[in-house]
């Protein structure tokens, strides 16, 4: 699949719509591109992230779920941020619950993390400690 269909998010614009977040919005957006599930869920890593945040385990990523519903299996304890529209997840068997922008959800490492969408796509940051 073709990098040049997907659009990356806009980074600037992010970090002046939501400033709490601007420390964890460290560095720029690489280029190689993550694609799962035939494209509906995509992400950028973060590059620089994981210097200036030592904590982390590797660059955060910045993407994009496209409605639907998908399970991830994590290596490393993930939080995920949402920065638009809402997502539905749970852990392992877990109830969904609801997330709306600024709300994380935190996978333990070696878990399965699940995550519904519903109309507009979410873009939403994610840390892998």
């Amino acid at each position: 699949m073709s990098q040049m269909l997907f659009e990356k998010p806009d980074l600037a614009g992010i970090r002046k719509e939501r400033p709490t977040l601007a420390a964890k919005l460290i560095g720029e957006l690489g280029d190689t591109l993550n694609v799962y599930f035939d494209g509906n869920v995509v992400s950028w890593p973060l590059t620089g992230s994981q210097q200036a945040n030592q904590i982390l385990k590797k660059d955060s990523t910045l993407g994009i779920i496209q409605p639907g519903q998908y399970a991830f299996p994590t290596s490393y304890k993930e939080i995920v941020i949402v920065l638009d529209g809402t997502l539905k997840a749970a852990i392992g068997d877990g109830e969904l619950k609801e997330f709306n922008p600024l709300e994380q959800v935190v996978a333990e490492a070696n878990t399965n993390l699940r995550i519904q969408v519903e109309g507009a796509p979410v873009q939403y940051l994610c840390e892998y400690h």
